[in-house]
């Protein structure tokens, strides 16, 4: 059956490459995307292509965090409670992304992805008359898990 998804109560759940759970909350403009590279092969003589190769796949998650555990973006930018500082290390932060997406009827999708890495700056920033939020932007290295739930059946 079709079933139209809302995004005003997409829920997006995080952990960290620890397992860790990550605090975030509402989620506006949600995304989960798998954007790919296509070569084209071509043999003499002729400007059309003979054959077509994938050359690289990713997944990309986000959206817009308007709340969140007043960790939550420490954790994501790498802060060093304890040094009082940003890890300068060479490591990457991975993360574990679930996103749940709700139809008008009960049914869900819900898509994990990873590991992922922040592919944007996280800016925590918002406007005067406006709540504080920040925009997330996750590459993941592959789709692992999707469960479809339909509460009409």
């Amino acid at each position: 059956m079709t079933k139209k998804l809302r995004g005003q109560t997409a829920v997006i759940e995080m952990e960290d490459d620890a397992g860790d759970s990550i605090g975030v909350g509402t989620l506006d403009n949600p995304f989960v995307g798998v954007p790919q590279e296509v070569s084209e092969l071509r043999g003499t003589g002729s400007t059309l292509w003979e054959d077509i190769q994938q050359t690289e796949q990713a997944v990309t998650v986000g959206g817009d965090i308007m709340s969140m555990d007043l960790d939550a973006w420490d954790r994501m930018i790498g802060w060093d409670e304890a040094a009082g500082e940003l890890d300068d290390s060479a490591d990457v932060a991975t993360f574990t992304v679930t996103m749940t997406y709700e139809a008008a009827d009960g049914s869900t999708k819900e898509i994990t992805c990873g590991p992922g890495y922040r592919d944007n700056d996280l800016e925590l920033g918002g406007s005067r008359d406006e709540w504080i939020g920040l925009s997330l932007e996750l590459r993941c290295r592959t789709i692992q898990d999707i469960v479809n739930t339909d509460a009409s059946v």
